[in-house]
């Protein structure tokens, strides 16, 4: 689960992407059928997947979840959305194996990262170090200067191997069954309600409005179009949220 990194950008081919790789180099191991389910939101953060996670159905059963994320996010919420995605896979999973990634782009133990660690070893994840992974390797392993090329996925395979291998000879990796918040904010995020475009009245061509009894953190879940981009949210006549217009222009 996770950002662009999740995704494979950058290879040549699906069959690169490390998220292709790793099922292969389990069922090689340990002589198993392993399937991987990937739930990637190119260019998302934190917070967009904790929102994918408390709206997921729970019919289907994981050994495994790897989270690669933290890139995307705001340094000043970063940790609080991790912690507030992790706290919901562990509501809807239980008591599963965790590994977070520590994404390759960062090139450095940065607040993001380090804030990832200390998570980690709080709620009990196990960590993939990608950033020691690419460290002095930088440029054969990426495209751009940034996306995981071919070798690189190859690299992010690796890395994961030897973590699921460590921690499967060891018996360790699971979250702790019952963990304090690191952030009494977190708390925030233990519910969602998630409100379609479909429940607002359109008023005209930009304008949608919403009467209900609500109160709480908000998010805008929107898809930016070719042209000006800009948003704003007004509760009772006070300005909440603004976004500036944008100029956005996409070949696809």
């Amino acid at each position: 689960m996770g950002d662009t990194f999740a995704g494979g950008a950058g290879t040549t081919s699906g069959e690169k992407r490390w998220t292709s790789l790793l099922p292969k180099a389990i069922a090689d191991e340990y002589d198993v059928k392993a399937d991987l389910k990937s739930m990637n939101l190119d260019d998302n953060t934190s917070y967009s997947f904790y929102t994918m996670v408390k709206q997921m159905s729970t019919d289907e059963a994981y050994d495994l979840v790897i989270i690669c994320s933290g890139q995307y996010d705001a340094e000043e919420t970063s940790a609080l959305h991790y912690e507030a995605l992790i706290r919901a896979l562990r509501e809807k999973l239980g008591d599963i194996n965790m590994i977070s990634i520590l994404e390759h782009a960062q090139k450095d133990y940065t607040p993001k990262i380090t804030g990832i660690q200390s998570l980690a070893e709080h709620y009990g994840l196990q960590t993939a170090d990608m950033v020691e992974s690419f460290r002095g390797e930088y440029d054969p392993y990426t495209t751009y200067d940034f996306f995981p090329n071919d070798e690189g996925q190859q690299a992010y395979c690796n890395t994961l191997m030897e973590v699921i291998k460590e921690n499967t000879e060891a018996g360790t990796g699971r979250t702790a069954e019952s963990v304090e918040m690191m952030d009494g904010q977190a708390a925030n995020y233990e519910v969602l309600t998630f409100i379609p475009a479909s429940e607002f009245d359109k008023t005209d061509n930009t304008r949608y409005t919403l009467n209900a009894p609500t109160a709480g953190i908000i998010g805008i879940d929107f898809d930016y179009i070719n042209g000006e981009n800009g948003e704003t949210v007004v509760i009772d006549g006070e300005d909440v949220v603004y976004e500036k217009t944008k100029k956005f222009n996409s070949p696809y």
